[in-house]
């Protein structure tokens, strides 16, 4: 034991900030080299072997065979796939001496397609199953959790060749049954979940995810069956809780019209007209622009974005005519859910700025104007002064809702909004349970300082039902945005579920408003749209004595 090659620690790393992470640095298994970057000591590299021999044990019961793949390989291989573009960034790329483009292995299906095309000439030699545990290498932007989400990993990945696909469903089941076992021996609490197939493809697709507090992703399952998903897969059951009441169209009929000849088709249009708010004299800024809405919430993953995007589509799809200002200027998410313009944003003659056009609505976005990736590392007075140059530079033209995407918080952005402009109301975005509901009380408490009024509150991911057998499971804690409202005297505007299709459309370009406008949480959108739309127009109606309201006192001049 004297000669053991082992150090332990006394205390915790500063680094590290999760238990497993501390444990293992503490025991001495294993020793960071660099950011996402490990060495195994020899205690870690013995548990390290025994894992790989269940792994392999396993394996080889099914059939399968081991090799071992190059872990630098050509970049042009990928190039022909297109996938060295998909994985961007997040591939380490080198040159050699000839300056030949060369990558470290994230996966290995371009090397082991390239193989295997090679060996074998006919069908007759299929099927083959081949494997092989190696280290693979991901840039992560920002490595955390230890061993959880490093930029070296050892892994096991397999590949099998078929004929048809029914040679292909039973490999695919070996593959899950040996999945279980290898999950079972490990003495692992594990799921085999529903997944997106991401960057490796294909139609069925299974993760097999250990249970633990932190991790790399997220995952649901039913407490009254076996269904299990990852959440950008889950599907859900038609039933879904609202409060919001939708008034179910009539069905289309066919109209006998013998007295009108010619008629080959009919257009409908619907259009709004909208109250906007009272101008103001004293802050004549945007005057084409009836109504401003701030989409706010106390911190950040909240479904803040999602809500600013589909309340946008909604109220155009109302008839209204719609912008989105993205004044989320650390992290702004609009132009990655509102996918490629139409028309893309231009400067005019006297450093006017078109807005770009998306599903038909006018966006501005910092996301236009730096590269994706890129940090935005400023103070204070810059984001006024971002702010200030998108509401006075910018060609916003007549507008009925003007949507501010807002980042979390309390910060510069809001105070900078409510200097600059006379913001029609703020709707508050929250999740249901307390950690976000403390934070979103103090925006909504920051919102009554600056004078602006609080439209309402909705609760973002309030649920999930089952789309198995309809169970509804309540992830967060139902209810904490609906007792808020109560208890701050202000409208609940609904409650929207967690739903996969909704993320899934905002990271493909779509919000789930323009995807699906028949789906039940589109209708959800619409409904909370339509209470917004209304409230506004009796806020922005005429007063008794015919006096109109909106005026603001004084003392924000104090502000200024």
């Amino acid at each position: 034991m004297s000669a053991l090659f082992l150090r332990t620690l006394r205390d915790d790393p500063a680094d590290a900030d999760i238990d497993s992470h501390r444990l293992l640095l503490r025991a001495g298994y294993i020793r960071r080299v660099a950011s996402g970057i490990y060495s195994w000591l020899p205690l870690g590299r013995r548990v390290l072997a025994a894992v790989e021999e269940i792994v392999r044990e396993e394996m080889d019961a099914t059939g399968a065979q081991e090799v071992l793949l190059p872990i630098a390989q050509p970049l042009d291989l990928w190039a022909r796939t297109g996938r060295d573009a998909t994985y961007g960034p997040l591939m380490f790329r080198l040159e050699d001496r000839k300056e030949a483009g060369f990558c470290l292995s994230p996966t290995a299906e371009e090397v082991i397609t390239s193989l295997v095309a090679g060996e074998y000439s006919s069908y007759r030699d299929l099927p083959v199953n081949l494997y092989q545990i190696n280290w693979k290498y991901r840039d992560e932007l920002r490595p955390r959790f230890g061993l959880l989400r490093a930029r070296e990993f050892l892994m096991k990945d397999a590949y099998s060749f078929h004929v048809d696909t029914d040679d292909l469903r039973r490999t695919y089941q070996d593959m899950y049954d040996a999945y279980t076992r290898i999950f079972t021996r490990c003495g692992l609490t594990f799921r085999p979940v529903e997944a997106q197939a991401g960057e490796i493809g294909g139609d069925v697709n299974h993760e097999f995810m250990a249970v633990a507090a932190i991790g790399e992703d997220d995952f649901v399952w039913c407490t009254s069956c076996d269904y299990a998903a990852n959440v950008e897969a889950a599907r859900r059951h038609s039933r879904l809780h609202t409060d919001v009441p939708v008034i179910d169209a009539p069905a289309r009929e066919n109209v006998h019209t013998p007295d009108l000849p010619g008629i080959a088709g009919v257009d409908v249009r619907f259009t709004a007209r909208v109250v906007g708010r009272p101008n103001h004299p004293s802050n004549p800024r945007l005057p084409g622009v009836k109504n401003i809405i701030a989409v706010a919430a106390g911190k950040g993953g909240v479904g803040k974005s999602t809500v600013s995007t589909n309340l946008a589509a909604s109220l155009a799809r109302l008839g209204a005519t719609v912008g989105i200002l993205d004044a989320d200027v650390y992290g702004p998410s609009i132009p990655q859910m509102m996918g490629p313009p139409e028309r893309p944003p231009s400067v005019e003659a006297g450093n006017k700025i078109v807005p770009a056009i998306h599903h038909g609505m006018s966006v501005v976005s910092i996301g236009f104007f730096v590269e994706r990736g890129g940090a935005v590392i400023w103070r204070g007075p810059m984001i006024h002064k971002l702010l200030t140059q998108f509401i006075e530079d910018v060609q916003w033209g007549e507008l009925d809702y003007l949507i501010v995407d807002l980042p979390p918080g309390t910060g510069d952005a809001q105070l900078s909004l409510s200097q600059l402009l006379p913001v029609t109301g703020a709707v508050m975005v929250t999740t249901p349970q307390e950690v976000s509901i403390i934070d979103v009380e103090k925006a909504m408490s920051m919102w009554q300082k600056v004078e602006v009024p609080v439209l309402g509150l909705i609760e973002n991911m309030s649920g999930f039902v089952c789309p198995s057998c309809g169970h509804h499971e309540e992830i967060f804690l139902r209810g904490g945005g609906r007792r808020l409202a109560a208890r701050a005297g202000i409208a609940f505007l609904g409650e929207i579920p967690l739903q996969p299709a909704v993320s899934r459309a905002g990271d493909e370009g779509t919000p789930i408003v323009v995807r699906e406008p028949d789906s039940k949480v589109a209708e959800l959108f619409a409904g909370i749209a339509s209470a917004i739309a209304c409230g506004l127009s009796v806020r922005n109606g005429p007063a008794e004595g015919g006096s109109t309201g909106g005026k603001r006192s004084a003392k924000l001049a104090l502000i200024r």
